[in-house]
């Protein structure tokens, strides 16, 4: 094969291959205008394409086919670049070039009717080795076209020059390309109409185009590669920053949100317990005047103890309820129970209490032969304040009904109640089992009711849970673990209820609390009940233990030097005895280390304020234990 055919072959494929590359990427909106560069590389394909045909031999009729052929290409491959040069122009194209480009496009329809050639064939040069092609005379109307050809291609190059002026990227590698394109096609016109002995170059100038147009196209990808990497990093960075923000801001808002449930909690506490602490005040400083004056056999002076006894029991159980609702604490024997029994128990007793029966009915559904672990009485105790939300939650004026059922879902046991109520809102659900947070009007309640009855739940094993709707009512949902039959088995330590004084042989007692004023209370209301000695803390406690043996000791869990635990952990590492008879007691643990000692903790446990009727049940057991051991001895 010449090496003219073979490099008309060559630019051929390569600019297909061009056109066929770019083509796809004009459906993104960005390269849009890669359309018309798809178009252009294509048509100069099919034109180098056709000078490769004619240098082949072929009848005449099928050589002017080819030589027609490729006019309508060039024809609109101007028409192409006007169009892709458009995008540097900031205006609307002129009347002149909409004129030019319709007439480009009607050249490249009437050059098939033979209007643009004589029909006459001659002999041309082709450069670089001295091949010679067939070339069809032009009429003055292809002269024209030819003309209109070449006026497209100046006009594309003069658009680019300009962009590359203004520095627009890539515009000088196509004003480059156009240039080559434009001075090869004013010479193949001279060469045909005036100069037939000049070199046809057209070809190599296409050629040339093509590569051009396949460098830039490429250039851009890459570039806009690299921007997209560089932006991907950005972006990256920003999400990063961003997500570092959000989980600053996300920490803030959980800080705020825990400072407002501290502030109605303390809210809450203040409330409920200024109120007996007034009493108490008030009741003591009436006695202190009364000692005064003398006047202890005045019945109101009794009456003034009784008044402040009762504040301060109601501050314990407030305390107590607290802590349950934060911690979970079982208060009894943990058995297996029907729940049918219990459910109709809760509905009977509900059924009693006048703020239920007033606002709804209460229906208990047959549940027989549904048994779990838990507290019976307790259990009961969280059905009816959970029946009282519920007869509560009924619109004003109207009377709903509360349902309680129960349904074995594999090993846990749901016991359900429902309501037709108001439902709760989305405002309301974040807070609900919050201590002291309460939808009801002020005076109506402590906003303790569901807290302990969450954490009395959790000290029995179990778990409180709630589906609700607005204004479809709302279904709390207890889940215990299910048991097979009620075997009434505890699954630990039972309680007692003994009388108030300390059971017998146990006398010597170690009372071991870090404040004094604590520890001197205690000695007011034990010396009656026992030979007491005082330890101020753990190291005075260790000592006395080390030169005395006592019948009980009574140890506060919060003390300086690690308090009841670091004493606990050396007297089990000596064996001693003593730890068989003590008796913890707390205000509250409030370190991890001591609430794990409390849970984990076989020795009874006792609240601050002392019940001393607890203390003597404490007592009495663990007298029932050294003798059950001494007997086995």
């Amino acid at each position: 094969m010449e090496a003219v055919s073979l490099i008309s072959w060559l630019g051929a494929c390569v600019a297909i291959f061009v056109a066929a590359f770019e083509w796809p990427f004009g459906s993104v909106p960005r390269y849009r205008a890669e359309r018309w560069h798809s178009l252009i590389a294509g048509l100069s394909g099919l034109f180098v394409l056709c000078t490769a045909l004619q240098l082949m031999t072929w009848p005449t009729t099928t050589v002017l086919l080819v030589i027609r052929l490729q006019v309508a290409a060039g024809a609109v491959v101007s028409y192409g670049w006007l169009r892709y040069s458009r995008v540097h122009e900031q205006t609307a194209p002129s009347a002149f070039i909409r004129w030019l480009e319709r007439a480009l496009l009607v050249s490249a329809a009437l050059s098939f009717t033979g209007l643009f050639q004589t029909g006459l064939l001659a002999p041309a040069p082709y450069p670089p080795a001295g091949s010679r092609y067939l070339i069809a005379s032009p009429t003055p109307l292809g002269a024209v076209a030819y003309c209109g050809i070449l006026i497209g291609i100046g006009i594309s190059l003069r658009r680019f020059w300009v962009a590359s002026r203004k520095g627009v990227p890539y515009a000088r590698p196509h004003a480059a390309a156009l240039l080559v394109l434009l001075a090869a096609g004013i010479n193949d016109a001279v060469a045909t109409v005036g100069v037939p002995t000049l070199p046809y170059l057209l070809t190599l100038g296409l050629f040339a185009e093509v590569i051009a147009l396949g460098i830039v196209a490429s250039l851009r990808w890459a570039e806009d590669a690299r921007r997209a990497e560089e932006l991907s990093s950005s972006l990256e960075r920003l999400v990063e920053s961003r997500t570092v923000d959000l989980r600053s801001a996300q920490g803030a808002l959980e800080r705020s949100e825990r400072l407002a449930a501290l502030g109605r909690m303390a809210a809450g506490v203040a409330h409920e317990i200024n109120n007996p602490a007034a009493v108490i005040a008030a009741n003591l400083e009436y006695m202190r005047e009364a000692i005064a004056r003398g006047d202890l056999a005045n019945p109101e002076v009794k009456e003034a103890l009784e008044d402040a006894a009762t504040g301060v029991a109601r501050i314990a159980r407030i305390v107590r309820q607290l802590l349950a609702s934060v911690r979970g604490t079982s208060q009894g024997a943990i058995v297996s129970f029907d729940v049918s029994a219990a459910l109709a128990l809760a509905a009977r007793h509900a059924a009693l209490d006048p703020s239920v029966g007033l606002r709804a009915a209460v229906e208990a559904r047959d549940t027989s032969g549904l048994f779990a672990f838990g507290e019976p009485g307790l259990v009961e105790q969280i059905l009816a304040n959970l029946i009282r939300n519920g007869a509560q939650a009924m619109p004003v004026g109207s009377r709903g009904l509360v349902t309680l059922s129960a349904a074995r879902n594999g090993n846990a046991m749901e016991i359900i109640v429902t309501d037709d109520g108001a439902g709760i809102s989305s405002e309301v659900r974040g807070h609900l089992f919050e201590p002291f947070f309460s939808t009801k009007p002020f005076g109506e309640g402590t906003g303790l009711g569901l807290p302990v009855s969450l954490g009395l739940v959790r000290g029995m094993g179990g778990d409180l849970s709630f589906e609700s709707e607005p204004g479809l009512g709302t279904t709390m949902t207890m889940t215990l673990r299910a048991a097979e039959a009620p075997a009434m088995q505890p699954a630990g330590p039972a309680r007692l209820s003994s009388p108030a004084h300390p059971p017998e042989k146990l006398r010597s007692l170690l009372v071991i609390d870090d404040e004094p004023r604590v520890r001197e209370a205690l000695r007011r209301s034990l010396s009656g009940s026992f030979a007491l000695e005082m330890a101020t803390g753990v190291e005075d406690a260790w000592a006395k233990l080390a030169k005395s043996s006592f019948d009980l000791v009574l140890c506060d869990v919060m003390m300086p030097g690690g308090g009841a635990p670091e004493l606990w952990n050396r007297l089990r590492e000596i064996r001693s005895p003593a730890t068989g008879r003590m008796i913890f007691f707390t205000g509250g643990a409030t370190t991890t280390e001591a609430s794990a000692f409390l849970a984990a903790q076989e020795q009874p446990v006792l609240e601050k304020p002392l019940d001393l009727a607890a203390l003597f049940d404490a007592a009495r057991l663990l007298k029932d234990a050294v003798d059950a051991r001494a007997a086995t001895r």
